[in-house]
């Protein structure tokens, strides 16, 4: 069979209840009283195809068969699909294959999705595909109760949560019920099709045939496109542009007036005789949100600041339960209230108060579950009708902020890694909106958002935020807050390779220590770390390795077994040193001991153990074990990439490391692709004059050079 659509057709019947009693409801078979009202839905099948009963009452079986007076009878066709339906397709395919794959048993299909997605637009192109020739409504109630043929039933705009839809279908195992809702507990009636956004294509085709005349512009293709994008191919607000293009505006000038003036834009209804559907955007979303708990609301208003995508229970978890308090009572006291609505119960969280909240919203399709990663997602479009619901926006910016900030874990675990990657682009979202400073953010939050940022490599970002909290401390520099804060600082210097100011900033930071129990602390000798690190850059390799040993011998002596990992963060540290010189045996020695150690601690995903692999990796090429060496960055770049992306900073160093082996092997086509990719990246992550920009793109012109002239001995002698 090629469509089902082909096999059905016809007219469409309403059958309304007759009188009911004085104060009474409409029934079927009701005495005095009004016009029987209820949920809609339509028939169709070879013989009688568009039957459509408005009645809260499932049809009796008896009713059928009856032959006595008929009640009233009110012709009324199903809807036609709007002139500027396109596309689709692929979903209408699905939705024609559900219905085969089930033919000669009952099969329920649901279309369900976010207010003004286009669901029953589909079920009516549906629909009038299918339709065939019908005669009275008698023929469908027969239908319905005992004619064992294909036949279709439309339930549209099932949305109410409270009512259970299944009591109106048709006594009998057999036939095809289409329900179009928003609701997508509705999906346990039988299979479910999440109508989501529209492609690009037919979005774009969408918005110019409702733009009309108004489309015949210059580079109408590239506006259209353009448009589109912006509206997130949400189909009501395509609709909702096109005519507003179409009547008031042109492709040229929508976008930038969308920018601008985007809640008033989606607050407007559609042009009259413009579509069945006379609700704007953010209206038929209000009245979803009209029934929403305080909870339900509290929580949209919170991920209308967070980024639209991986949002997770996790992070009001960890916010919750940390023993952190915000120096701020007040913002402490709302970041209390907000969490306690979503689960904060104490010290503890309540993870089925927080799923309550999440089954709400996910009823009315405002937001939507991956299971897969086990995160929420709520539409870019919802985000902005969300967003202009809020009175007290700046306290509301500042206390999310505040919540992801206290979710932020200091530890060195993987899991602590993994975690701190996934905040970057919610943090980054609300820093656009939100102007962080000392004054209006707790100082604690900031430095904790510092380390993630400079963690992804946004440096010039994290050192901004990082200076602000170091000049508010320091009347306080003899604190360990503040000689944390300037560790930190130094880091971003060093990353950034501003060395001698990173130099002077530590040493200020380390002078104003002046307790012998505070010189023998853990944040005092992470300081000195830190110093002997400068010190390795410059070049200064003995003072860096006498600062690494009195370290490591303070932290053998003072702390013993129970801080292993700070031991051998000092013995890698004075491995490096150690590779700087070119004493590659000794570095091997320590580092391999550190290798094999994190892997029994940390296991082979943790980026402590990658560091140090790559660590073993650089000994081995400079070694001229190049086959040992591959094998390690290999590895480590393939677990990058998976764990970090593509463009983190520490994946591109193992893109560097990797391509030099390859061009110490001769393998140039290999190596120049890897190097051009490692300058494109660290351009745009650390800018064109860093140090490790200059030095990549050094690589890869040797690279290029070696490539020329074919020369498989051409400066090969160059350290890695």
């Amino acid at each position: 069979m090629t469509e089902r659509a082909e096999m059905l057709s016809s007219t469409n019947i309403t059958v309304t209840g007759s009188k009911g009693g004085p104060g009474g409801e409409g029934g079927l078979t009701g005495g005095h009283g009004g016009t029987a009202e209820g949920h809609q839905f339509t028939l169709a099948d070879a013989s009688i195809s568009n039957f459509t009963v408005n009645t809260g009452l499932q049809v009796a079986p008896q009713l059928a068969s009856a032959n006595t007076s008929k009640p009233k009878q009110q012709r009324k066709l199903c809807p036609l699909p709007e002139p500027s339906f396109v596309g689709r397709q692929q979903v209408l395919n699905e939705m024609n294959e559900c219905f085969n794959k089930h033919r000669g048993s009952r099969c329920v299909l649901v279309l369900h999705g976010l207010g003004g997605s286009g669901k029953s637009q589909l079920a009516f192109r549906y629909v009038h595909k299918a339709r065939k020739r019908s005669d009275t409504y008698e023929t469908g109630l027969q239908l319905l109760a005992h004619k064992q043929d294909e036949w279709l039933l439309l339930f549209d705009n099932a949305n109410d949560t409270k009512v259970d839809i299944a009591k109106f279908f048709p006594n009998c195992s057999f036939g095809n019920i289409l329900i179009t809702t928003r609701n997508q507990e509705v999906c346990t009636l039988g299979t479910g099709i999440k109508i989501g956004d529209m492609d690009i294509e037919d979005a774009k085709q969408l918005l110019l045939n409702c733009a009309g005349d108004k489309a015949g512009v210059k580079d109408k293709e590239e506006l259209a496109t353009a448009i589109v994008k912006e509206l997130h191919c949400f189909t009501l607000a395509v609709k909702h542009a096109g005519s507003y293009i179409h009547t008031r505006s042109t492709l040229n000038s929508y976008l930038p007036l969308f920018r601008t003036s985007h809640d008033r834009l989606l607050r407007e209804k559609q042009i009259q005789g413009q579509s069945h559907y006379d609700l704007s955007v953010y209206t038929t979303w209000d009245l979803s949100y009209s029934k929403l708990s305080l909870a339900a609301k509290t929580f949209l208003q919170i991920c209308s600041q967070l980024h639209y995508e991986g949002i997770t229970e996790e992070i009001f978890q960890r916010a919750s339960i940390g023993q952190e308090e915000l120096k701020d009572s007040k913002v402490q006291h709302q970041v209390t209230g907000l969490l306690c609505l979503l689960g904060k119960q104490d010290k503890s969280w309540d993870t089925l108060i927080f799923n309550n909240v999440m089954q709400e919203l996910q009823s009315y399709s405002l937001i939507t579950h991956d299971q897969q990663d086990d995160s929420y997602r709520i539409h870019p479009l919802v985000q902005l009708w969300s967003n202009a619901s809020i009175n007290e926006l700046e306290i509301l910016q500042q206390s999310v902020l505040a919540i992801v900030g206290l979710s932020i874990p200091l530890g060195i675990e993987a899991e602590d890694y993994i975690y701190r990657h996934k905040l970057l682009h919610h943090i980054s979202d609300i820093a656009q909106q939100f102007d962080i400073t000392p004054s209006n953010m707790d100082l604690g939050v900031i430095s904790r958002i510092t380390i993630v940022l400079a963690e992804e490599g946004r440096l010039h970002h994290a050192e901004k935020l990082e200076f602000a909290v170091w000049e508010a401390q320091k009347q306080q520099l003899g604190d360990c807050d503040a000689l944390q804060t300037a560790t930190i600082l130094a880091g971003i210097y060093c990353q950034q390779g501003r060395l001698s100011e990173a130099e002077a900033l530590q040493k200020e930071a380390l002078d104003s220590i002046t307790t012998s129990m505070q010189k023998e602390g853990p944040q005092f000798l992470s300081s000195m770390e830190q110093l002997a690190e400068i010190y390795r850059k410059q070049s200064r390799w003995k003072d860096a390795e006498d600062l690494y040993i009195t370290v490591l011998q303070t932290r053998k002596s003072h702390l013993g077994d129970g801080s292993l990992l700070q031991i051998l963060s000092s013995m890698s540290a004075l491995a490096a040193t150690y590779m700087k010189q070119c004493r590659w045996k000794d570095a091997e020695n320590l580092e391999t001991q550190v290798l094999s150690l994190l892997k029994q601690f940390h296991g082979e995903l943790h980026p402590d153990t990658l560091r140090s692999k790559a660590n073993v990796a650089k000994i081995y090429w400079n070694q001229d074990r190049l086959e040992d060496a591959e094998a390690l960055d290999a590895a480590v770049l393939k677990i990058r990439e998976e764990r970090l992306g593509a463009e983190h900073l520490d994946t591109v160093k193992s893109k560097a490391s990797l391509a030099l082996t390859y061009w110490k092997q001769n393998r140039l086509d290999e190596a120049k692709t890897l190097q051009t990719a490692v300058v494109k990246a660290r351009k745009s992550l650390l800018g064109e004059d860093h140090p490790d920009t200059l030095k990549s793109i050094r690589h890869l012109e040797k690279t290029l050079r070696s490539q020329k002239y074919n020369d498989e001995g051409h400066n090969k002698d160059s350290k890695k």
